[in-house]
C-alpha cells in the first residue's frame, strides 16, 4: 500500500488495478480483524493524504484514471479505492490519528464527501449489491460509532447514509423489496438494518471500572463481553489510585470489554474528565477468542514514570469468594462436591442458590463419562431473550480455578454473569459453538434431579418441557426422573 499512485495514460495496467482495489479490501478486512496495528494503519494513513487526487476527481483515489473510463470500471477503478481508504481513516481518525498527520482533517472529509456520489450503488445491473457490500464494511469499520460521535464533520455523508436507511426501512414497510434484474432484496435489507441496530459503543476499561473495583458500579447495567487485551499501549501506576495507559509500540494491557450506550458514556467521561486528565479514544481490541473489537479506551493525559510501570493492575482486596454458576450436572449438589473433593481445599459451599443466565443451553461434543454422548454448554454469546436455569455455589477463586482445570480443555472460556451480594458471578463454557450431540439419559437424569433440587416450585413435566425444548428431542421424558 505505501506504493500507491493514480495510473494515467500509457502506466494503465487493467490487471495490476483490480489487484490494487483486492489488497485495499484486505486492507480494510486487516484493519478490521485487529491485523494492522496503529502505528502501521498511521503509515498508510499518511500514504494515503499524500496520494489523494487534488484535482480532477478530487475527493478521490483513483487506481486508474481515464476520461473515457466506462460507468462500471468506475466502480473499480475510482469509487471502490476511494470507500475502502475512507473507511481506514475513518478508524484512523477514530484513534485520533488526525492530531498525528498534517493534512488529515482535510483529506478525510473530502473523501468522505466522495464516497456520497453514487450514494454506494455498485455496477449498473448490480446496483444493490455493490451498495449492501460497502455498506456492511463500513458498518464493520464502525460507521454508527464514528457518525454518533461526528455528526458534523461531513454533514452531506450522514444525509445519504440516513437517507439509504431510511429507503431500506421504507422499502420493507411497503413490501416493495424487489430491485435489480427482478432480485428480491428483502433478506439483504433485513439484514443490512439488523447489523446498524447491533452496531453499539464497545468499552475497554483496565482500572477502577473493572469487575469487583471500586467504579464498577458504573457498569453494573453493562452488557459484559470477558476479558481482553489492547495492543499499542502500556500501563502505569499514578499512585493515586487508579492506572494510566499510554501509548506504546510494543505493549500490550490487559482488562475487560463491555457494550455501553450513550448515556452512560456522558457519566464515564466525567468520571474520567476527559480532555483533561484523560483523553476518549478508539482502539483495536482482541477477546480471549483472538476477535477483534473497536473499542473505547481512556488515554491518559498527565506524565508518568518508568518505574512505575505495570503488567495489570487491579485495587486491593481481601475477599477470595465468588459464585460459580452451574448448568449441566453440577446442578447436582453430589454431582457437584465429587469436583469439590478433588480440590487442594475440600470445604463444602458456603451457600447455594437458583441463578438465570442469559446464554442459549445446548448440548455438544463427547464425553467418556457419559457413554460419550453430549454434555451441557452455553452459548458464549449473551442473549437477552434466553433463559438457563442455573445453581451457583459460593466457593473459593482457587476451586473454582481448579474445577475449571478438571473440566478439561471445552470449558476454558471463563464467562461473567454479574453480581450478587458484592461477589461475582462466573461459569464456564467454550470459546466456540461446538457441533451438537445428544446427551445420555444417565446424564439428564443428573440434571433433571439439580433442577429439582434448586427449583423446588417446578414440577416433573415442567423440568421435562424445559429440558426437552432445549435437547429438541424426548430424552428428558425417558430419563428416570427424580
Amino acid at each position: 500500500m505505501k506504493k500507491f499512485e493514480t495510473m494515467t495514460g500509457k502506466d494503465i495496467n487493467v490487471k495490476d488495478g483490480l489487484k490494487i482495489k483486492n489488497d485495499l479490501e484486505m486492507m480494510v478486512n486487516d484493519i478490521n480483524e485487529g491485523k494492522i496495528e496503529r502505528a502501521q494503519l498511521k503509515e498508510l494513513c499518511v500514504e494515503f493524504v499524500r496520494t489523494q487526487n487534488k484535482d480532477k476527481f478530487e475527493g478521490f483515489w483513483a487506481i486508474i484514471l481515464d476520461d473515457y473510463m466506462p460507468s462500471d470500471a468506475r466502480i473499480d477503478f475510482l469509487y471502490w479505492p476511494t470507500y475502502c481508504i475512507t473507511m481506514a481513516m475513518m478508524v484512523g481518525y477514530m484513534m485520533k490519528l488526525n492530531d498525528e498527520i498534517e493534512g488529515f482533517d482535510d483529506c478525510f472529509k473530502l473523501g468522505l464527501e466522495a464516497c456520497t456520489k453514487r450514494s454506494f450503488r455498485g455496477y449498473t445491473y448490480e446496483a444493490q449489491d455493490g451498495r449492501i457490500k460497502v455498506l456492511s464494511m463500513f458498518i464493520e469499520s464502525g460507521l454508527f460509532v464514528f457518525l454518533r460521535e461526528n455528526k458534523n464533520l461531513c454533514p452531506r455523508f450522514n444525509v445519504c447514509i440516513k437517507r439509504i436507511f431510511t429507503e431500506m426501512q421504507e422499502r420493507l414497510d411497503q413490501g416493495n423489496t424487489i430491485c435489480d434484474l427482478g432480485i428480491d432484496y428483502e433478506e439483504e435489507f433485513k439484514n443490512t438494518l439488523k447489523l446498524k441496530e447491533n452496531s453499539k459503543l464497545k468499552l475497554f476499561v483496565y482500572g477502577t471500572l473493572m469487575f469487583d473495583q471500586s467504579n464498577h458500579e458504573l457498569l453494573s447495567q453493562a452488557n459484559v463481553l470477558g476479558d481482553a487485551v489492547a495492543e499499542g499501549f502500556e500501563l502505569y501506576d499514578t499512585g493515586f489510585g487508579y492506572p494510566a495507559a499510554k501509548h506504546s509500540e510494543k505493549d500490550s494491557i490487559e482488562g475487560e470489554l463491555y457494550t455501553i450506550d450513550y448515556d452512560l458514556l456522558k457519566n464515564i467521561d466525567i468520571l474520567e474528565s476527559n480532555g483533561n486528565l484523560y483523553t476518549r479514544e478508539f482502539t483495536i481490541v482482541k477477546d480471549r477468542t483472538g476477535k477483534s473489537h473497536l473499542a473505547i479506551i481512556y488515554v491518559y493525559n498527565k506524565d508518568v514514570y518508568e518505574e512505575n510501570k505495570t503488567q495489570y493492575w487491579k485495587e486491593k482486596t481481601e475477599d477470595n469468594y465468588l459464585w460459580y454458576a452451574s448448568y449441566g450436572s453440577n446442578l447436582n449438589y453430589n454431582r457437584f462436591m465429587n469436583y469439590i473433593n478433588s480440590c487442594d481445599d475440600t470445604t463444602p459451599p458456603i451457600a447455594s442458590k437458583p441463578v438465570l443466565i442469559n446464554h442459549k443451553l445446548y448440548f455438544a461434543s463427547k464425553s467418556c463419562i457419559w457413554e460419550n454422548k453430549g454434555v451441557a454448554f452455553i452459548d458464549p454469546k449473551e442473549d437477552k431473550n434466553e433463559l438457563t436455569l442455573g445453581r451457583m455455589y459460593l466457593i473459593t477463586k482457587e476451586q473454582f480455578n481448579q474445577i475449571k482445570e478438571l473440566e478439561g480443555s471445552k470449558y476454558k472460556n471463563k464467562i461473567r454473569l454479574g453480581a450478587y451480594d458484592g461477589k461475582e458471578i462466573v461459569t464456564f463454557t467454550d470459546y466456540e459453538i461446538n457441533e451438537e450431540n445428544l446427551p445420555s439419559e444417565r446424564y439428564v437424569e443428573i440434571i433433571q434431579k439439580g433442577l429439582r433440587e434448586t427449583y423446588k416450585s417446578l414440577s416433573k413435566k415442567e423440568i421435562i418441557e424445559y429440558l426437552d425444548c432445549r435437547i429438541n428431542k424426548n430424552i428428558a421424558d425417558k430419563a428416570e426422573s427424580i
